[in-house]
Formats: C-alpha cells, sequence, structure tokens
C-alpha cells in the first residue's frame, strides 16, 4: 500500500489497534487518521514515510501508542498528538520535532519520545 487517504477508514471508526508496518506508504496527508477516534495504537514503522503534514494525527484523542520507527521522516509537528503518547522516531532522519503552539498543555503533560542514533535533534515549541 503506497497511499492512505480518509475515506479508507470511513468504516473503521471503532478500531483501537491499527498496524500498517512494512508497506510503502511515503506521506500522510492532513486528517487521514480522523475517522479513527478509538485508535490506541498506530504502527506505521518500515513504510518511506518522508512526509507527514501538520494534522496528519488529528482525531486521534485516545492515541497512547505511535511508532515511526524506519522511515525518512526529517521533521515531525506534534500538535494533535496527544500528550502522554508513546512516539518511536528511532532509525529515521530526525531534525526537527515541534508541537502547535495554542493547544492545551500541561505542565505536567510529557511525550515519551523514543529517538536515538540521531546526531541533532532541534526541539522547538515544545510547551508541557
Amino acid at each position: 500500500m503506497k497511499e492512505i487517504t480518509p475515506e479508507f477508514f470511513k468504516r473503521f471508526g471503532g478500531l483501537a489497534v491499527l498496524d500498517m508496518r512494512g508497506n510503502r506508504v511515503v506521506s500522510l496527508e492532513d486528517y487521514v487518521f480522523s475517522n479513527l477516534q478509538s485508535l490506541t495504537h498506530l504502527g506505521l514503522e518500515q513504510n518511506m514515510i518522508s512526509s507527514i503534514a501538520a494534522h496528519s494525527f488529528h482525531g486521534l484523542l485516545h492515541l497512547r501508542y505511535l511508532n515511526l520507527k524506519s522511515n525518512r521522516i526529517t521533521t515531525i509537528n506534534l500538535g494533535d498528538i496527544p500528550t502522554g503518547a508513546d512516539v518511536s522516531l528511532q532509525y529515521n532522519s530526525i531534525k526537527s520535532i515541534s508541537k502547535i503552539t495554542g493547544l492545551p498543555t500541561s505542565t505536567h503533560s510529557m511525550y515519551n519520545l523514543q529517538v536515538f542514533k540521531e546526531r541533532q535533534v532541534t526541539i522547538g515549541k515544545m510547551m508541557f
């Protein structure tokens, strides 16, 4: 599978776990998972993702684990990923991690980011 669209997931609103590892997905468009409001685990590892739109993860209010290992990601915006979620970004070429400002945040809220083997990562606009 190379391309995924929001329409593809319209019938799967109650889905809790989605494993899409090992496909050939290259990009994630805005609101692509917005119909999956019950999703808690999303596996997108071992694809060819290089482009993630700012609102790709919009609507995933119950997401607890996001696996993006082994892709081609250089920049990611965590704005629509619920705080407290585990986000695995290993084996990418991450250069920048940001969060859209203006979203409600708590001083006690955090992400568990797993990023290693990266030379230098800029973390900006992260308000926890």
